[in-house]
C-alpha cells in the first residue's frame, strides 16, 4: 500500500476557495487521509490562514518551499495528486492499495492526469502506463464552482467524517478504545 503522496499546488487561489464546509485544499488533505495516505507533501507556500480548522489526525503534512526543499524527502513509491481535481476517497484508496512495478497515471474522462503513481526507480526510463479512472470518481475544478456541478459532486461524495455514519464510527471507535 502506498502511504505517501505529493500535491503540488499550482493554483493557490483555487486551493483556498470553499467547496462545502472546507476549502479545496482542506478537502484534498482529508480525502488523502481517509484513503490511507499517512504523509502528504504540499508544494507551494503555506498560506498564512492555514489551517482554518483542525486537520484530520493520522496524516503528516510537509510543505515544500519555493526552492523545492522539505525537511523530509518523499521517497518512492508515492502518489502525485492533481490540485486541479477532487477525487473520491474510495477511488484513491483502491489505487493506493495496489502494488506498482512501473509508473502509472490515472486520468479523468478528458485524459487529464489526476493521480500518478511514482514507482521505485527503474533501470531504464519508461513512460507511465495510463489508465482511466471510473466515471464520476473525480471532478475538474473549474470556475464558477456552482455552475460546474462541483458543489453537487462534493455532496454526492461526502467524506466519512462528514456523514452521520462517519460520526458514529468515530463515537464507537472512541468508546471501543475507552473500554
Amino acid at each position: 500500500m502506498i502511504t505517501r503522496a505529493m500535491l503540488l499546488i499550482s493554483h493557490p487561489d483555487v486551493s483556498l476557495e470553499k467547496v462545502g464546509r472546507d476549502t479545496v485544499l482542506e478537502r484534498q488533505i482529508k480525502t488523502a487521509q481517509e484513503a490511507g495516505i499517512e504523509e502528504l507533501w504540499l508544494g507551494g507556500h503555506k498560506p498564512s490562514n492555514f489551517p482554518s480548522k483542525p486537520l484530520p489526525q493520522g496524516i503528516a503534512l510537509y510543505w515544500i518551499s519555493s526552492n523545492n526543499v522539505s525537511h523530509k524527502s518523499c521517497l518512492t513509491p508515492y502518489a502525485t495528486l492533481s490540485d486541479q481535481h477532487l477525487i473520491a476517497a474510495e477511488a484513491l484508496r483502491r489505487i493506493i492499495c495496489q502494488d506498482y512495478a512501473d509508473p502509472t497515471s490515472f486520468t479523468d474522462e478528458a485524459g487529464r492526469m489526476v493521480i500518478q503513481i511514482m514507482a521505485p526507480p527503474q533501470q531504464e526510463f519508461r513512460l507511465p502506463e495510463t489508465r482511466p479512472l471510473p466515471l464520476g470518481s473525480c471532478i475538474l475544478l473549474e470556475r464558477p464552482f456552482s455552475s460546474k456541478g462541483i458543489f453537487k459532486w462534493v455532496k454526492d461524495h461526502a467524506l466519512e467524517n462528514e456523514t452521520s455514519s462517519g460520526i458514529l464510527k468515530k463515537i464507537f471507535g472512541f468508546l471501543k478504545r475507552s473500554l
